[in-house]
């Protein structure tokens, strides 16, 4: 889990007026981006270690949003370093 709380932690525990000021900052385009945008709503154990890591392992049940977390992962991965090449390996029961 991550030390550092997550962008929607934040954003509920602001003020109503701090919340307000924040969105008003917001161009258009920033305004439609923020519903797609994982970060924005994914809770701590959603998020990648900060870390350095090799394995990162989710053990959580059912509804926790496994596939999602895994899913945004990767498309971060590829927005972000197009040279990126990757190997998933996923367990189901």
């Amino acid at each position: 889990m991550n030390a550092e709380p997550t962008r929607p932690g934040l954003f509920a525990r602001a003020r109503s007026a701090a919340r307000d000021a924040f969105v008003a900052g917001l161009d258009q385009a920033e305004r439609n981006e923020w519903p797609y945008d994982f970060r924005n709503t994914a809770h701590d154990g959603q998020l990648p270690p900060e870390c350095d890591w090799r394995i990162w392992l989710m053990m959580a049940g059912r509804g926790f949003g496994k596939t999602r977390a895994g899913a945004e992962w990767v498309r971060d991965i590829a927005e972000t370093n197009r040279g990126a090449r990757q190997l998933y390996t996923l367990l189901s029961s």
